[in-house]
């Protein structure tokens, strides 16, 4: 029992210490991070991904193979998905 709690005191320490100098190193990470406000946001260049309405697979709609449905973009991962969804349209959910 006191080598489990000896461990755990040794743990929080490090982790104690860690912190500082990840402070010491990066202190506007830190204030960034205390300052930021509600709700999280997306940074600049962040990667947007739709659902694949064929197969389900999640694709960048940077490279994903697109599609005017319906008054909708839909994207797809290949362009197998795409022929298939065009030889039977789907109603995507």
């Amino acid at each position: 029992m006191t080598r489990l709690l000896a461990y755990i005191l040794d743990l929080v320490f490090a982790l104690i210490i860690g912190r500082l100098i990840s402070q010491l190193f990066h202190p506007g990470i830190h204030r960034a991070r205390r300052n930021a406000g509600p709700g999280p946001e997306r940074p600049a260049g962040t990667i947007h991904t739709m659902r694949d309405p064929v197969c389900g697979t999640f694709v960048s709609t940077e490279l994903s193979r697109r599609l005017k449905w319906e008054g909708k973009v839909l994207h797809f991962c290949s362009q197998e998905c795409l022929e298939k969804f065009q030889s039977h349209p789907i109603h995507p959910g």
